[in-house]
């Protein structure tokens, strides 16, 4: 009975760890939000190699199948018209989400580290290396799906102004040839 309290206390204390991060990181001042969830920041940097993994995974195929916790992005309830600002705010937010699934994967590793404080260390190592692989595989899917949302969306980003520009250079041209007549 007293293993299970314990299981059920250490469940209950990651679950709030997990919660804890999430509003440590949503409640940095936002200049500092802003330098560490910058999506130009190496590590949040996709390569074409890494997509191609994701694909080879068929994330695409199951990425929508786990559930969602940012209500403000929905796929299902997009607004009608995408502005170069909502995206950027979609890139923030990915960058943030990562961080916090991966803050929760090595915190979950560093737990290991806490059976030496036990008296059974053999028994608290395993629950403590469960309980870390358990961080690992509920986090590390929802950290690749940011980093492969957030490629797709700097790509989409990136065309989407090339096209306001060169309708701006359209604009710009056919205004010089009313000016000139």
């Amino acid at each position: 009975m007293r293993y299970i309290l314990t299981c059920f206390l250490y469940v209950t204390f990651w679950v709030a760890l997990h919660l804890g991060i999430t509003l440590l990181f949503t409640e940095l001042p936002k200049g500092l939000r802003k330098r560490i969830f910058n999506s130009k920041n190496r590590f949040f940097k996709v390569s074409k190699k890494e997509m191609r993994f994701y694909k080879k995974i068929r994330l695409p195929k199951w990425k929508d199948k786990l559930p969602q916790f940012n209500p403000r992005f929905n796929k299902k309830e997009l607004p009608e018209t995408v502005t170069d600002e909502y995206i950027e705010e979609f890139i923030y937010v990915t960058c943030k989400a990562e961080s916090i699934h991966y803050t929760a994967i090595v915190l979950g590793y560093l737990s290991i580290f806490l059976t030496t404080l036990t008296p059974n260390v053999e028994l608290w190592l395993a629950v403590h290396t469960f309980f870390g692989f358990v961080c690992l595989f509920c986090n590390l899917p929802f950290s690749m799906i940011q980093r492969y949302n957030r490629h797709r969306l700097l790509s989409f980003l990136r065309a989407k102004q090339k096209r306001s520009v060169s309708q701006a250079d359209v604009f710009l041209r056919l205004e010089k040839e009313q000016q000139a007549v």
